[in-house]
């Protein structure tokens, strides 16, 4: 992967140590920084790559932590680097989708965000898993970049070979836009090309139960988290309590000590999170209603009305 060449002295503790550094930040690179050529059908979007190799190298649960942690040493050696700027962005956007943000600081990670993506677009052109993080990164933000976006996609599509990472980017768009029937086709062509229980085949079975979920098909909602509770109990712990059917009066008794332990203190927090990270991105109302009125039915409940803030009341209603 990379040629080093290291000398010890009586002593090399502290060399050794640098040199294991260095090892990493190799076998980091390898596994992480896409190739602007040779991209093989099946390979993962880059937030994927970033996560297994975090995954591998850290062997925690706090992955995403870590591979910001080495993006941020990579771009210490290489301020000027577009891949690294995009990797950047997308370790932001892996915090503000595993951890609870409040929406002054949902802005602020997304204000840097924007900022990296728009300053590498010229130079990340003839990289196509450069291209289709960027285009993931400007449909998560908004602000007026989702035709930019899926323009990014569809061309990084028809001009490369990155087929499993463009099913699922232009998937998503699809299924903001409420083409349902087109998203799920996209989706099952991406998890055809995945490894069946792999963080990228998990990563797509919830995108599709989400799109299910925004058109309000409960049957096939369900039986996809069925699909993955089975592949891993965790799952049912993590994204359980958002996939709350609006036609249930109770919570199952695991769901509902998940639920209460947020506390009136953060429940809030919760609702805006599940509102930045998925809801807000449907482009119909209805849509936005679907994915979030079966949480805040359960959230109402337990809280009272006053825990659902008044920004994800508007930005669900219909117009």
């Amino acid at each position: 992967l990379k040629v080093l060449r290291a000398a010890f002295p009586p002593a090399p503790a502290d060399d050794v140590r640098a040199l294991a550094a260095s090892v990493k930040d190799a076998i980091w690179a390898h596994l992480t920084l896409p190739g602007a050529s040779h991209v093989a059908p099946s390979d993962k979007p880059l937030q994927l790559r970033m996560h297994d190799a975090a995954l591998l190298l850290s062997r925690t649960e706090e992955s995403w932590q870590k591979a910001q942690e080495q993006i941020e040493r990579a771009r210490a050696a290489n301020p000027d680097d577009p891949a690294l700027a995009i990797m950047q962005g997308l370790g932001l956007y892996a915090g503000l989708i595993h951890r609870f943000h409040t929406p002054e600081q949902t802005q602020a990670v997304e204000d840097e965000i924007e900022r990296l993506v728009l300053d590498s677009l010229p130079t990340i052109q003839d990289n196509p898993l450069l291209v289709l993080a960027a285009a993931k990164l400007l449909f998560f933000i908004g602000r007026g970049h989702f035709e930019l976006a899926n323009r990014l996609a569809d061309e990084a599509f028809e001009k490369s070979t990155a087929f499993a990472a463009a099913f699922a980017t232009r998937a998503q768009m699809r299924m903001a836009e409420g083409a349902f029937a087109e998203a799920h086709v996209l989706y099952d062509k991406a998890i055809e090309l995945s490894e069946h229980g792999s963080e990228f085949f998990v990563y797509l079975k919830v995108l599709k139960c989400t799109a299910a979920l925004a058109a309000d098909d409960r049957a096939l909602a369900d039986a996809l988290a069925a699909e993955l509770y089975a592949l891993n109990p965790l799952i049912r712990m993590k994204i359980g309590l958002f996939l709350a059917s609006p036609d249930a009066d109770q919570l199952a008794p695991d769901l509902e000590a998940v639920l209460t332990s947020f506390g009136e203190a953060r429940i809030a927090d919760v609702v805006s999170f599940l509102f930045n990270a998925s809801a807000r991105h449907f482009h119909a109302p209805e849509h936005r209603q679907n994915i979030m009125r079966g949480f805040l039915k359960q959230v109402r409940r337990r809280f009272g009305d006053d825990a659902v803030p008044r920004d994800v009341l508007a930005g669900i209603a219909a117009s």
